[in-house]
């Protein structure tokens, strides 16, 4: 390929520089063109050999606007807690001494493989130091259920009952719950 790239500027190059009989061309247009076909073949042989290799993930300009950590690994079980999910997850959620929320951890009232994967998530949580709400997976009914994790703190100050349900309760995060919801969205549930 970047043979093609190269054999493109020289015959862009032999163009520029061609002059008909007979007449007086200067050469500043035909510099230009050829400097300008020079250019493309060098960006086309960049664009063609810097390919991320399979087998270096931090090798290539991609880099420069995806960075591999940031992303959700695709799995086929989402909340599929084995292996290196798991050392990722313990690692992103290991509690800090000035992190003392506890923890309630539910599911939705008749959603047995949400109450599987909250327990799942109970325990990984457990490990990673947090206290626990009783010690066991709360089932719930949601006023407006959402699929996937949701992340829902005890309000501050009283709920006002002509809120519309759209526009939620907001209030500021504390470090526990702002460590929470980024290990959620560093492993892609959020």
């Amino acid at each position: 390929m970047v043979t093609c790239w190269v054999l493109i500027a020289v015959v862009g190059v032999a163009v520029a520089f061609r002059q008909e009989e007979g007449t007086n061309q200067s050469l500043v247009l035909p510099v230009i063109s050829s400097a300008g076909w020079v250019t493309l073949a060098v960006l086309l042989i960049a664009m063609t050999t810097l390919k991320k290799p399979n087998n270096d993930p931090g090798s290539s300009l991609q880099n420069l606007w995806h960075k591999e950590e940031d992303s959700a690994e695709i799995i086929s079980h989402p909340y599929d807690l084995t292996g290196e999910r798991r050392k990722r997850f313990k690692a992103l959620f290991k509690r800090s001494s000035d992190e003392t929320d506890i923890l309630r951890v539910g599911c939705l009232e008749g959603s047995d493989s949400a109450c599987v994967a909250a327990g799942q998530f109970l325990v990984l949580l457990s490990e990673a130091g947090w206290k626990i709400d009783s010690n066991r997976v709360f089932k719930m009914q949601a006023q407006i259920p959402v699929s996937g994790v949701a992340i829902a703190a005890l309000p501050q100050q009283p709920i006002n009952p002509s809120l519309p349900p759209h526009l939620g309760m907001w209030q500021a995060e504390d470090r526990s719950q702002v460590k929470i919801g980024k290990a959620f969205i560093r492993m892609g549930y959020l």
